[in-house]
């Protein structure tokens, strides 16, 4: 209920897990990648004042999950673009776990916890910031 309450976060308990979840909406969405990238778009978010809370997954690949605002619209080539660089988006109606939830044999945390009266932000920056620290990234690797 804190979620909710401090955040307006649409949350939840998933009845077959026992997890608290966020459920993703109209006003929340979500973008999943592997942490390295989620740093690296993260460091991209920081620098342009536009970073937001990040859930940190653990496992065997962890996994960064940004929270955002709104979903637009996106085009097709865009988004086989992103689907390429391990880059998955949320549809509305998926559920993401919150910490501190259980997730497999770890916790789910935050990377960058929300903060109170702050919006999340916009869903296009965090995308053409993890495109924008892909393509530096593979650039450093050659």
């Amino acid at each position: 209920m804190a979620y909710q309450h401090l955040y307006d976060w649409p949350t939840g308990v998933d009845p077959a897990t026992k997890r608290l979840v966020l459920a993703v909406s109209e006003n929340v969405n979500a973008i999943g990648m592997r942490a390295e990238l989620g740093m690296e778009t993260q460091s991209l978010l920081s620098q342009q004042m536009l970073a937001g809370p990040v859930i940190a997954l653990p496992g065997d690949r962890p996994e960064w999950i940004f929270l955002t605002g709104p979903a637009t619209s996106i085009s097709t080539r865009t988004l086989t673009a992103l689907s390429h660089l391990g880059i998955r988006l949320q549809k509305p109606g998926a559920f993401i776990p919150l910490p501190p939830s259980r997730v497999g044999s770890g916790v789910a945390r935050w990377a960058s916890g929300p903060t109170v009266g702050r919006e999340l932000p916009p869903w296009t920056a965090v995308l053409a910031a993890t495109r924008s620290a892909s393509s530096s990234s593979m650039c450093g690797a050659r």
